[in-house]
């Protein structure tokens, strides 16, 4: 069992590598995290995860971009697409600028309504594998520290 577990890491870890690679693909950073593997272009972040303690392995894809003009982008949107199994999830959101570094609270809600069991340490707990896409998501919408949000937005929408 452990040979066909370590196998199949590496064929993951071969096939991120060559993904972060390959001719014509967007400069990114390609980790390995603990228990899984990342890749992070702008524009989009993979992550799996092999399954450990009981827990399955997933596989997690979340590609975004900004709309509006590049002096006054207005949106954030979010492609999420995660795979545990059998069980499948295929969805797009939008978030207005001012509250879509909170994406991953909108991330979660959609996991939970389509019945993932989330927990918060096997998949946010790694915050530091969404820390280039939050610089990204930053940078991309101009959004600066001290900014004003509208809280019936963040409420409503976060």
């Amino acid at each position: 069992m452990t040979s066909l577990k370590s196998g199949l890491t590496r064929q993951w870890d071969d096939r991120l590598h060559s993904v972060a690679k390959a001719p014509g693909s967007r400069a990114g950073s390609c980790a390995i995290c603990r228990g899984g593997s990342r890749v992070f272009r702008p524009g989009q972040l993979e992550y799996h995860s092999l399954s450990a303690s009981g827990k399955p392995g997933y596989h997690l894809q979340l590609d975004y971009r900004v709309e509006g003009t590049p002096e006054a982008p207005q949106w954030a949107c979010f492609h999420l697409r995660f795979e545990a199994g059998a069980l499948q999830v295929d969805e797009q959101f939008r978030m207005h600028r001012d509250v879509a570094c909170n994406f991953l609270q909108r991330v979660r809600q959609c996991l939970r309504r389509h019945g993932v069991p989330v927990d918060a340490d096997s998949l946010f707990g790694l915050h530091g594998i969404y820390d280039p896409l939050f610089e990204d998501l930053r940078r991309q919408l101009c959004y600066r520290p001290g900014e004003p949000v509208d809280l019936d937005r963040f409420l409503r929408e976060g």
